[in-house]
């Protein structure tokens, strides 16, 4: 009798899949820019070529030795003209000059009182405002002092993203509760000047954050404008506006009588940022020129630095020769191309951070831009995919 064997075997398989498809991120080529950086009225003459050839020009006649005059308004539009700008355009760039390096900020003057004529008041009331203070404390001599409690909050930014808050303190306001006067306007400029010296101008971690370094101790009652903290920043740190609040909403009537014993029953602040009460002279200006120029097709190589040669690339030659250090040092020290470590794309992306707009604040990202080959993206896929058979119908016949 033939003996009879069991087939075993899987029934019904039904595996999850793993497969996994990972993409790499794809992005266009980014375009180089190559800028330079020179310091207006002290240099005599300059010359810039793209690929050997001289770009700016004079009455139709593209020259070597292109004279500046010290004025950067006049400078700019003789450097910057339509015959420049097409002739960079043929040469397969684009060019740019500004005054908006080297910027200087404004200073800011706290005053010790008010009025409501024209000039007697600063940019935080009108002379309406004024006026209607005047009659809510029923002034009698037209002068109402600066009045400041511990209850009044201030905060000033220079524009880079970052700002210092400051409350007076007890010590600060003194035994009657509150200041008042000159004694107030100054108590509070040495408060804030400090506050924004602690914290970038000294800070530790926060330091790195601002273009602006507090500068020395405020004179009086003004707090002068802070100084640059680097001169390679380029035209970042150019047009920031100094912003000045002051929140006295904690300050009510009631706190403030409490505070100084019934004395004062309303706080009082006003100040002037730049030369004049108008907003419109509260930002930063440009003092150096930035000459700029920007490969039109990425990855051509029309923009890049050219060295001391005239053959190749982008050169800037001023009265020293060409520029192609990266530092204002003694040998050009009126010039310097500029730099930036920013790489934004693939596994090469470097100092991407852009949680504060001052951070960097040695770096002309913008105004320099590095060069970067475009990435299509890829595609990869790994694991076993979904495997399934039955075979339970098997049973039933």
């Amino acid at each position: 009798m033939e003996k009879k064997t069991n087939w075993v075997g899987a029934v019904y398989i039904n595996t999850i899949s793993s497969l996994k498809t990972t993409n790499s991120t794809a992005y266009d080529a980014v375009a180089r820019k190559t800028a330079f950086q020179i310091a207006n009225g002290a240099v005599t003459s300059l010359t810039l070529t793209v690929q050997g050839v001289p770009v700016f020009e004079n009455g139709g006649t593209y020259g070597w030795s292109e004279t500046l005059t010290g004025n950067n308004t006049v400078d700019v539009a003789a450097l910057k003209t339509s015959l420049a700008t097409t002739r960079a355009t043929e040469l397969g760039v684009t060019l740019d000059v500004a005054a908006t390096g080297e910027p200087t900020h404004k200073a800011i003057k706290f005053l010790s009182g008010i009025r409501s004529a024209t000039g007697d008041n600063g940019e935080n009331y009108t002379n309406t405002e004024v006026a209607a203070l005047k009659k809510l404390l029923n002034d009698t001599d037209g002068y109402m002092r600066t009045t400041l409690t511990s209850y009044d909050k201030f905060t000033i930014s220079y524009g880079d993203g970052v700002s210092a808050t400051v409350t007076l303190t007890a010590t600060q306001v003194g035994a009657s509760g509150y200041v008042t006067g000159i004694a107030a306007a100054t108590t509070l400029a040495a408060a804030v000047h400090a506050k924004w010296d602690e914290l970038y101008s000294t800070g530790q971690g926060s330091a790195a954050y601002s273009f602006w370094s507090a500068a020395s101790a405020p004179t009086s009652h003004t707090i002068a404008a802070p100084s640059l903290k680097s001169s390679l920043s380029g035209s970042r740190a150019y047009n920031d506006a100094l912003t000045f609040t002051w929140n006295a909403a904690a300050a009510t009537s009631a706190a403030v009588s409490a505070a100084s014993s019934g004395a004062v029953t309303e706080t009082i602040l006003d100040w002037v940022i730049g030369a004049t009460e108008a907003t419109t002279d509260n930002k930063s200006i440009g003092n150096a020129l930035i000459i700029s120029v920007k490969e039109d097709v990425a990855g051509s190589s029309h923009a890049v630095p050219g060295g001391d040669t005239t053959s190749s690339g982008v050169t800037l030659f001023v009265d020293s020769g060409a520029v192609t250090q990266v530092t204002f040092e003694l040998l050009q020290s009126l010039a310097a191309r500029l730099t930036t470590t920013l790489i934004s794309n693939g596994d090469s992306a470097t100092d991407t951070d852009t949680t504060y707009r001052g951070i960097y604040h040695a770096d002309a990202r913008g105004d320099v831009v590095n060069n970067e080959a475009a990435n299509e993206g890829l595609s990869v896929t790994t694991g076993v995919a979904r495997v399934t058979f039955s075979r339970i119908h098997w049973l039933s016949s």
